[in-house]
């Protein structure tokens, strides 16, 4: 995936929390290198990530070159697309109101840690991401081999 011309990765790590509502406030930094408009999906790892716009088509334009019957495409829109939310935006304080299904899905509890990891922000329940640092091989290890042989699927398949 190429990036867009002027692009500014996302980087560093914050504490912040997440309310009752769901939202979470994301530092300015993040905001602006983000994008007006973006998605939030399940992770590799199990985490959420935020993507920016271009990133999100990006993988579209990925995913759309390959046979809508190919076992890879489906195991991974399933896996991706099938948790996401796009065409997201702040809100005026610069929250985040992060569905209650994806809150679910990545155990998202209180205390939250925002990482940014180059052309995404990846989002952690505090707890889980210490854990995640404990024993990063291990730590999600299932979604992450099965998005991995969806991908290579998806490649092998690909013009």
């Amino acid at each position: 995936m190429e990036l867009p011309p002027g692009f500014r990765p996302l980087v560093g790590t914050e504490d912040t929390t997440i309310d009752k509502m769901g939202r979470v406030l994301i530092p300015k930094s993040k905001r602006d290198r983000l994008g007006d408009n973006f998605a939030i999906t399940l992770g590799t790892n199990g985490c959420l990530v935020i993507l920016p716009q271009w990133h999100w088509e990006g993988l579209w334009s990925w995913v759309g070159q390959v046979p809508p019957n190919n076992f890879g495409r489906e195991e991974y829109t399933r896996m991706v697309f099938g948790e996401a939310e796009d065409n997201l935006h702040f809100d005026a304080q610069g929250r985040l109101v992060v569905p209650q299904r994806l809150r679910e899905l990545a155990g998202l509890r209180q205390r939250v840690k925002l990482v940014g990891a180059f052309d995404r922000i990846e989002v952690w329940d505090a707890d889980e991401y210490e854990r995640f640092l404990e024993n990063r091989e291990e730590y999600g290890r299932e979604r992450r081999e099965l998005l991995e042989r969806a991908m290579r699927l998806i490649e092998e398949a690909r013009p």
